[in-house]
């Protein structure tokens, strides 16, 4: 085995997300977010799922967690951006912060305890059935697995308890119900509660670094996983195929739901940036051979990027000095307004293109890697027939998407240019970007399972 072979195998991707997991939130801050230790541990445990069905459960939690870890960056940012420009009382911010921590605290307990312990509990099969000599204990009960399972169900507990408690303070102040407001000491709760769960985060990370580092150094076992994960899994080129366009259409996903029009006090919620990245992301993460529009979507995608950037940049400048009101009587306002303005059209405008083509490659990978073919000498001209049709089909879909992404986008043009005169304008655009997106998301499904169907047909395939 090479010296890559294990990072080859994922571990040391794992290994790196404990990094951004360990940390303690306070107040709802989190300064190296969850998301992308979710996303190390999701591509790290890719091969290591097709080994084990533990593994493979955790990886599917994994798919959850990252539409968490990508929601509590959004509600950071609405928190201490969005809101902090209008004229919400720190008790205001507080009351938010107590609703995101708990929802925050649920979904983890939901879904990163089931993670964890799952994750573990393969790494215990694999010590076993690979003979780990670093890992490997006779009793079950008193392994490093067994023991980083239960480490990491107090880790989750307590850090999350350490980072929630503190914010019930806020329920003493202003109300009549209790004679005490503890919400004036709600900075030194937190303190305490951010040292409480970074002691638990960091005993955590002190056993999760051991536990994965001696895997690392386990040389020989990691050369009986690779050896058995190259015979079992690599020759099997459709599968392999399948799980990238898996992880492309996941990237997509994420996305596409950046074409939102949805806003508080004048800035996007869902800014394009996050359409560009993501989509340059999937096509970075998909085979070339699946299109050759990927030049084009990485050139629309970062100008889209740059704009975006600079819409919000112009637009925070603004709103410093004004209010879009301003630029209706004073010059300097309008002038300044007008370029914001531009802007988020030009914003939309390119919005429209990148998504147009990202249906237009959908398309290609529809003619490129789908059919239908039945079996029998003499069923050629109906296999292509079907075929014609599938792809007919496909086509239809694509085009009754863009018409509602193109129709949204038009409404967004509308709502950046006549926001004062038009305020409703950008609930049009957000309900026919919403069903565009509920669309875009039926035809990912439908060409997932037509790959599935081509690539590697067998029924028995379970995978994520």
């Amino acid at each position: 085995m090479t010296k890559k072979a294990p990072c080859r195998m994922g571990l040391g991707f794992v290994l790196a997300s404990a990094v951004f997991l360990f940390n303690p939130i306070i107040g709802f801050k989190d300064i190296l977010p969850d998301f992308f230790g979710y996303l190390l541990l999701y591509v790290g445990l890719s091969r290591l799922a097709d080994l084990n069905p533990h593994i493979l459960e955790a990886r599917k939690k994994l798919r959850a967690l990252l539409w968490v870890g990508g929601g509590q960056i959004l509600a950071m940012w609405i928190i201490y951006d969005l809101l902090a420009t209008s004229k919400n009382t720190n008790y205001d911010r507080s009351t938010w912060i107590l609703v995101f921590s708990f929802s925050l605290a649920f979904f983890k307990w939901y879904f990163l305890l089931p993670t964890l312990r799952q994750l573990f509990l393969g790494m215990e099969r694999m010590v076993e059935k690979y003979q780990s000599e670093k890992l490997n204990h006779p009793n079950r009960r008193f392994s490093e697995s067994a023991r980083m399972r239960q480490l990491s169900v107090i880790f989750v507990v307590l850090s999350t308890l350490g980072s929630t408690l503190p914010e019930l303070t806020v329920l003493t102040a202003q109300s009549m119900q209790f004679s005490f407001d503890w919400y004036e000491f709600i900075f030194m709760f937190r303190v305490v509660g951010c040292g409480f769960a970074a002691i638990v985060g960091l005993g955590w990370l002190l056993g999760f670094v051991r536990y994965f580092g001696r895997a690392l150094l386990d040389r020989a076992w990691l050369e009986r996983i690779y050896r058995d994960y190259a015979s079992e899994i690599l020759t099997q080129k459709g599968l392999l195929t399948v799980r990238r366009f898996r992880g492309f259409t996941l990237l997509l996903q994420i996305a596409i739901v950046f074409s939102v029009t949805l806003r508080i006090n004048y800035f996007a919620v869902l800014p394009s940036v996050g359409l560009a990245a993501f989509a340059i992301l999937a096509i970075f993460w998909s085979e070339k051979r699946f299109s050759e529009k990927r030049t084009s979507i990485c050139v629309a995608g970062i100008g889209l990027a740059v704009v975006s950037i600079a819409h919000f940049v112009a637009n925070s400048m603004y709103l410093h000095r004004f209010l879009p009101k301003d630029s209706l009587n004073e010059p300097d306002a309008f002038v300044r307004y007008l370029v914001v303005r531009l802007l988020g059209v030009a914003e939309a405008g390119l919005t429209m293109l990148l998504i147009w083509l990202l249906l237009q490659m959908l398309l290609e990978i529809v003619y490129e890697h789908t059919s239908v073919e039945y079996e029998g000498d003499v069923t050629h001209t109906l296999s292509n027939a079907a075929t014609a049709r599938l792809h007919g089909e496909f086509e239809k879909r694509t085009t009754w998407i863009f018409v509602l992404f193109f129709l949204g986008m038009l409404g967004n043009m509308v709502d950046a240019f006549f926001m004062l005169q038009l305020p409703w304008m950008w609930l049009v655009s957000f309900v026919l970007s919403f069903f565009g997106i509920a669309a875009f998301y039926s035809l990912l499904h439908e060409l997932q399972l037509q790959i599935q169907a081509r690539y590697f047909p067998d029924p028995a395939y379970k995978k994520e």
